[in-house]
């Protein structure tokens, strides 16, 4: 029988306040405008899965979010990504934004926006 979506966002939670990384985030989270878990995460804890690295997304600054975590974070400003390692957890960090691809194959171009348009 499938769990119901509660059972779900319980698992989410549990995650959460259980990891001293995510539960440290989710205090920070005006600080740095608002964090989301996504991804892989998210998934994994769906399904049961150890937890393997972090997906988040902000809808504030993602460079000084992951060089706060880490002072090596590598960003990429044009994408409004960065990647950081903490106690050997791979932690990758989005603005939220929107893309768009001026041709077939192109690199994205991307815009800040909400995390509803992301």
């Amino acid at each position: 029988m499938k769990e119901s979506p509660l059972d779900d966002s319980s698992r989410l939670r549990a995650l959460v306040e259980g990891n001293v990384l995510l539960a440290e985030l989710a205090t920070q989270s005006g600080e740095w405008g608002r964090i989301y878990l996504v991804g892989g995460a998210v998934r994994d804890v769906l399904l049961g899965v150890g937890l393997t690295d972090i997906d988040l997304v902000t809808e504030g600054d993602a460079a000084a979010l992951a060089t706060s975590l880490a002072e090596d974070a590598l960003v990429h400003e044009r994408f409004g990504t960065a990647e950081a390692m903490v106690d050997g957890v791979r932690i990758d960090i989005a603005k939220a934004r929107r893309e768009g691809y001026p041709f077939a194959g192109a690199l994205p171009e991307v815009s800040p926006a909400s995390i509803v348009e992301d």
